[in-house]
């Protein structure tokens, strides 16, 4: 209840639409009411022999009739219902000189231009409330994409692809359904229950006891059949996460997949998960129709209750025969509404789970947050220090950096070496804050990096790492992103392209700069793709560079080639460099040696290695 009473909050953001649909739902409702009530004198019309009498009076409201024109006491409610009685006098007076026929006729005239306002007011209300619906949903989609590109590296590292996008999509599917398709039917219905009871009520106070009584039988099995729907539809929609995890797993790993000969291993394992979604599939939409079914009984068995009880107060003179009639067309009209609220409620129960999904991603916490008052920077005029930083990833208790410091003059070139999970990643990824750190400062021009802006902050870095990303599209879209400008041109991006070594192959590809590679750049080889990241680094002219052992995966002829372009990019700019091989780092300015979270030696390659530390020992070993 607490994920419906939230979205609930996304609907009455349009309160004008809600209104108005609250409005036209009421008046449908009272149409629909109106034309019903054109009944009662119908049936009357037609089973009077004599005297044609649009309204009848029983026994009982004669007597009422007589107490007032005796000048008896009355309550409030009688006199109320005595004036009633009058204007039904007074209108059946009025129409003696009309035959049965011309009255039924009139009447029907007026049940049909009831229904006919009735739909207009209902065809209204179903553009009204289906907006309301989707936009909401929209909203939530935008709110968690917006929240998702603000969590920290640790979430997407820990959580499955698959499961964030069924949270996303799958999740969002289901309820954009509910609000789009039953969220405007129930509110129909709501209001038809609703303002029918009433009528049921004026009509005799006894058929509104039974109605009563008969409408509790639907909510029973209702609220059953609802808690063990949520349960298994929580269960349906996990598994369907791990499915889409199969399947994504399954297309980014084929060639692993393919190459050990794992094809039957990994196909068991998708047929078990796939059973079990069917197995909960099955039993979720099992119980989604048991319900109908079973409320399509129980109303049988009323309306069978309902003429036998009519039929009864007839006799006895307690109700006229337009009055039972229409009382059980009346009834019979919202058995139907209370079925699709019931069948409303169980899809309810089966988009909860769904809502709850999406909640939980939108709440995911931000470790990230940027001041209000962050400050603008677009250039590095002298320094970048870490001063005694201190870092522990999410959810861990081991330091991954213990009290490191070290200062980046402007334009100079520093290199981390270090064993894997020494901590050199994770430096670079402290700058521009795609983590933020325990302790320390971590400052660019003396100005702490969490006081400025995100967007101003990491327009002054470019990354060049050793898995290089490339997006669906052509080599242009690739190399100009991070470039939203409309003044950027082919020529910048051929520039570009050929101070990274790029433009020849490029020129050679199918459709040159308008060639297609596909997803994550699968379609060209390794040292292509790095040659495009350092295309998009140039283009970018950002005063930072980092290289995150950007030449490790390549052969030796692409590895020159892409050393002959880092050479030209590094010029004029203060540069970090991850080092996967000693040899590519020993003209930097200076060298960080690191080991368990701590920088253990500093200085150039010569320096270093006449000391004979730590970085003597990686040197031979790597050698």
């Amino acid at each position: 209840m607490k994920d419906i009473r939230r979205f609930y909050s996304y609907l009455t953001r349009s309160k004008f639409r809600l209104f108005l649909g609250f409005s036209l739902a009421l008046i449908g409702s009272l149409l629909n009411i109106l034309s019903l009530s054109s009944f009662i004198p119908v049936f009357n019309s037609i089973a009077s022999s004599d005297s044609v009498q649009i309204f009848s009076i029983s026994d009982s409201e004669q007597k009422l009739i007589e107490r007032r024109e005796k000048k008896e006491e009355l309550t409030s409610f009688q006199n109320a219902q005595v004036s009633i009685l009058f204007l039904k006098k007074k209108i059946n007076r009025k129409i003696t000189s009309y035959t049965i026929q011309e009255i039924i006729l009139r009447l029907c005239i007026v049940i049909a231009f009831c229904q006919i306002l009735r739909t207009i007011c209902f065809s209204s209300l179903v553009f009204c409330l289906s907006s309301i619906g989707l936009e909401a949903v929209r909203s939530i989609r935008n709110e968690i994409y917006r929240n998702m590109q603000k969590l920290s590296l640790n979430f997407f590292q820990k959580e499955q692809e698959g499961n964030i996008t069924s949270r996303v999509i799958d999740d969002g599917e289901k309820v954009s359904r509910l609000v789009s398709v039953e969220f405007h039917q129930t509110f129909i219905d709501i209001f038809l229950i609703v303002t029918h009871l009433v009528f049921l009520i004026i009509i005799s106070w006894k058929v509104i006891f039974v109605a009563c009584i008969c409408s509790l039988i639907y909510i029973v099995p209702m609220i059953y059949f609802s808690k063990h729907i949520t349960k298994v539809s929580l269960i349906r929609q996990n598994r369907f996460s791990e499915l889409m995890n199969s399947i994504q797993e399954l297309i980014a790993g084929i060639r692993v997949i393919r190459a050990f000969g794992m094809e039957n291993r990994e196909q068991k394992q998708f047929n078990e998960i796939n059973q079990k979604l069917f197995k909960d599939s099955y039993q979720s939409f099992s119980l989604g129709q048991m319900g109908p079914i079973f409320t399509e009984f129980l109303s049988l068995c009323i309306i069978i209750f309902f003429i036998i009880f009519g039929s009864y107060e007839v006799i006895h003179g307690n109700l006229s025969i337009g009055l039972f009639f229409t009382s059980m067309f009346t009834f019979h009209f919202i058995i139907s509404p209370i079925k699709k609220v019931v069948h409303f409620f169980n899809i309810l129960s089966m988009t909860s789970p769904s809502l709850a999904r999406m909640f939980e991603l939108m709440d995911q916490k931000i470790y990230v947050k940027e001041d209000r008052n962050a400050k603008h920077i677009s250039v590095v005029k002298d320094s970048i220090c870490y001063n005694n930083v201190t870092f522990s990833y999410p959810n861990t208790d081991s330091k991954t950096l213990d009290s490191v410091s070290f200062e980046i003059r402007k334009g100079e070139n520093i290199a981390l070496v270090g064993e894997s999970g020494s901590g050199k990643s994770t430096i670079i990824n402290l700058l521009p804050r795609l983590y933020d750190i325990n302790q320390g400062e971590i400052s660019i021009d003396g100005i702490n990096i969490q006081e400025l802006k995100l967007s101003s902050l990491r327009s002054l870095i470019s990354i060049v790492s050793q898995d290089i990303f490339l997006f669906h599209g052509t080599i242009l879209e690739n190399i100009a992103y991070g470039r939203e400008d409309s003044t950027l041109s082919l020529k910048e991006v051929q520039q570009a392209a050929k101070i990274a070594n790029a433009h020849n192959f490029i020129k050679s590809s199918p459709d040159g700069y308008h060639t297609m590679i596909g997803e994550r750049g699968i379609t060209i080889s390794g040292g292509e793709r790095q040659r495009i990241a350092i295309a998009r680094a140039v283009l970018l002219n950002r005063p930072i560079l980092i290289l995150d052992e950007a030449t490790s995966n390549l052969d030796y002829e692409n590895e020159n080639l892409v050393r002959q372009a880092l050479k030209q990019v590094q010029e004029n700019r203060t540069t970090l460099t991850i080092a996967h091989r000693i040899s590519t780092v020993q003209n930097v300015d200076q060298i960080l040696v690191l080991e368990k979270g701590q920088i253990k030696e500093k200085g150039t390659h010569q320096m270093l290695l006449k000391s004979k530390g730590v970085y003597h020992h990686l040197y031979k070993s790597l050698k």
